[in-house]
Order: structure tokens, then sequence, then C-alpha cells
């Protein structure tokens, strides 16, 4: 089990309320400080193939949508923070991961876990800006990790319950063709979320969840 679990904000709200029942922040200073200390790389791929046809991916009974953002006029280089919502519109629950620590996954400086390897969920939530043509960098995330064998990393979404998660970000625009510097004049985009989630006992990733609704941003240079 993590030693960073007991760190991790999870507010459980009273149902009548009407608000999540559960929340993680992936923005404290003890995330920042685990990621600073992890090896780079540890991370797995997306989809395979067999005999040159792709798996079709499963599909996430989740709706992901952007709650809350820290502002909607930003400078180049500014903290970007936004709280999202995933919902489960399923008639069944969903196994959510639930720790930040890629130890969990990929054991301590990425050297493995012991086998028989557990079962493990490995999933991203990313940020990501779109200009008029659709495109755009990816500005902010992070990874979340659980074993099936360790509830503390995990969390189960009921049928109709929702999550919030705070994620962080630099609002960093770049030219989505070239990365380079935009063109004149293109000073405003459309915020996205988008939720992956990787089962081990899966031949595939989940199909990427995209948020229904989108924020809209302004560079300024004042």
């Amino acid at each position: 089990m993590s030693m960073l679990q007991p760190l991790l904000i999870v507010v459980l709200a009273f149902a009548q309320t009407g608000e999540p029942t559960l929340f993680l922040d992936l923005t404290t200073a003890e995330v920042q400080a685990m990621d600073r200390s992890k090896t780079v790389g540890c991370h797995s791929g997306g989809g395979v193939m067999t005999s040159g046809v792709p798996f079709r991916r499963p599909q996430l009974t989740l709706r992901l949508s952007i709650d809350h953002l820290n502002g909607n006029t930003f400078k180049r280089g500014d903290v970007l923070i936004a709280d999202v919502l995933l919902t489960n519109t399923g008639d069944k629950p969903v196994l959510l991961p639930w720790d930040p620590d890629s130890d969990i996954v990929y054991g301590k400086d990425c050297k493995g876990l012991p086998t028989p390897r557990p079962p493990t969920l490995e999933g991203s939530l990313a940020l990501k800006l779109l200009d008029h043509e659709g495109q755009g960098p990816f500005v902010g995330g992070h990874f979340l990790y659980a074993r099936r064998d360790e509830a503390p990393t995990c969390r189960v979404l009921a049928p109709q319950q929702s999550a919030r998660l705070r994620v962080g970000g630099m609002f960093y625009p770049t030219a989505a063709r070239t990365g380079g510097s935009l063109a004149p004049g293109a000073n405003t985009f459309r915020l996205v979320a988008i939720f992956s989630l990787t089962d081990s006992a899966l031949p595939n990733a989940y199909e990427p969840v995209v948020s229904a609704n989108h924020q809209n941003l302004a560079l300024t240079e004042k």
C-alpha cells in the first residue's frame, strides 16, 4: 500500500447534499514532491495489434465534465487548476485507480512487481487545449494507479455516483501543427479533459472519455 495514501484528501459527503461523494486532490505539495522523486518512463503503452487487426476498445460507462477552473484568462506559464467530475452513468459499479504512486503498478524505481503479478489498473486524467481546428497541446494532468488486491488504492464508483478530481497544469499554448509560436491573433482556446484507463486483465485499454463540456480560455500578455 502506498505510504502517500493517508496524505491524499478523500472527502465523504452526505448523500442528501447532492455533492460528489469522492474527492481526490492531485495538486497537493505531497503529490508534487512524490512526482519529482519518481523514475521517468515507467508508463505502459496503449492499444495492441493481433494478426494485423486492432482490438476493439471496451467502453467505460463514465461521463466526464469540467466543473470548475481557476480562471478564464491566463498568461503563458500561469498555473491551471481544474476540478473535473467523473460520473458513473451505467448500472454497474466502476472501479477507479485512486493513488498517484506509480510504485503500485511498476514497483520501486520501475523494477517491476513480484510474480505472479497482481491485477492492476492504470488511469490518466489530462487537460488539453484546442484551437479553432480542434488541435492543441496537453497542458496538464496526472496518472493514477491501483492494485485490485489493495483496496485503499481503488475507489468503487456506484451507479449514478460521481467523483471529483482536482488536477493541475501550466498554460503554455503552442501552434497545434508545429508546436512553435502561435499565429498573430491566435489567443482563444477551448480546454477539455480526457480520462483514460487500462486494466491489466483486458487485452486493450478502454476507449478514452473526453469531457462533455469545455472551458473557453484566452491568452493575455498583461
